[in-house]
C-alpha cells in the first residue's frame, strides 16, 4: 500500500480578528474558519481595510486574536516562539531598511532559527541561502547594503530570507506593493511555484486580483466583516470578483483576468 504524503495543517475556529482598544474589544473579521491540510495558495482580496493584514498578522501570531483559536498540525498557537519561527516565516508590507546588512548577510537572517549558539551556517544553511536568492533574482546583489536598494529590490530581499526560512507555511502582506507590473508577475509565479515544488502553505494578501485569479488555489474575500472562501476556479466560475469589485466605470473580465473600463455614451 503506497502511504499518503503527509503535510503540514493549519486551521482556524471561531477565530476574530481585530483589535483592542481602552479594553474594548473591536472585531474588523469575524467567524474565520481556516482548513487547510495541503500544499496551498492562498490569495486573500479585499478592498482598502478590509482586514487582511490584520488576520494575516493574527495568523502570524503577530498580533492576539480577539476571540478563537489557530491550529498547527492540531496544537493551538498561543504565542510566538522559535519553534513557531520554524513553522511560519513573515514579509510585512513595511519594508526594513536594515542599514547595516548587506543581502546576503538579511538572507541569511532567515537561517538563524536553526543555526547553533555562535549563530555559524552550516552547508545546508549556505545552500538554502544561495536557493532563495537564485529564486528571487538578487545573487547580483549579494555584497550590496540592504539600506543602498530600491523598496522593490529591499521587497524582494525580504522574501528570500522567508523562503530561506524553509518553513511549511509563509505569509505575504502585499509582496508586490512595490514592484512594477513586470517584476510583480514574475513573483507570483515564483509564489506559484514554490507551492508546487516545495510542497508548502503560502497565503498571501494583495490587490493583484488578475495574477491571483490565475494563479492561486484558493480565494479568500474579506468585505464588511465577512471572508468568502472558495477554490479560485469556483470564483471565477461564479464570477464572485463581479460582486466585491464592480462598479459603474469597470467590470471584471475572467476570461482574460483583468478589469476593464466600461464605455459610457
Amino acid at each position: 500500500m503506497i502511504k499518503e504524503p503527509t503535510y503540514i495543517q493549519l486551521q482556524t475556529k471561531n477565530l476574530s480578528v481585530g483589535y483592542t482598544t481602552s479594553g474594548k474589544k473591536i472585531p474588523i473579521v469575524d467567524n474565520i474558519h481556516i482548513d487547510i491540510h495541503k500544499p496551498t495558495f492562498v490569495a486573500i482580496l479585499g478592498k482598502n481595510g478590509a482586514g487582511k493584514s490584520t488576520l494575516l498578522r493574527t495568523l502570524a501570531q503577530l498580533q492576539p486574536a480577539l476571540s478563537g483559536t489557530i491550529h498547527i498540525n492540531q496544537k493551538i498557537v498561543k504565542n510566538s516562539s522559535n519553534d513557531e519561527a520554524k513553522l511560519i516565516s513573515v514579509v510585512l508590507t513595511e519594508v526594513e531598511k536594515g542599514h547595516q546588512f548587506n543581502v546576503y548577510e538579511m538572507v541569511a537572517f532567515g537561517r538563524s532559527v536553526y543555526t547553533n549558539w555562535i549563530d555559524q551556517l552550516t552547508v545546508q544553511d549556505k545552500m538554502m541561502i544561495e536557493n532563495a536568492m537564485k529564486w528571487t533574482g538578487i545573487q547580483h546583489l549579494r555584497h550590496q547594503k540592504v539600506a543602498e536598494l530600491s523598496d522593490g529590490q529591499r521587497q524582494k530581499v525580504l522574501v528570500a530570507r522567508a523562503l530561506a526560512q524553509d518553513t511549511p507555511i509563509i505569509l505575504l502582506d502585499e509582496p508586490t506593493v512595490h514592484l512594477d507590473v513586470h517584476h510583480a508577475m514574475e513573483m507570483f509565479h515564483l509564489f506559484r511555484k514554490w507551492v508546487d515544488e516545495h510542497q508548502k502553505i503560502l497565503i498571501l494578501t494583495t490587490h493583484e486580483i488578475g495574477l491571483a485569479t490565475q494563479l492561486s488555489d484558493e480565494i479568500w474575500i474579506i468585505d464588511q466583516g465577512k471572508i468568502l472562501q472558495e477554490p479560485t476556479v469556483k470564483i471565477l466560475e461564479n464570477n464572485t470578483i463581479d460582486q466585491f469589485f464592480n462598479t459603474e466605470l469597470i467590470h471584471f473580465n475572467k476570461m482574460i483576468h483583468t478589469f476593464e473600463y466600461i464605455k459610457t455614451k
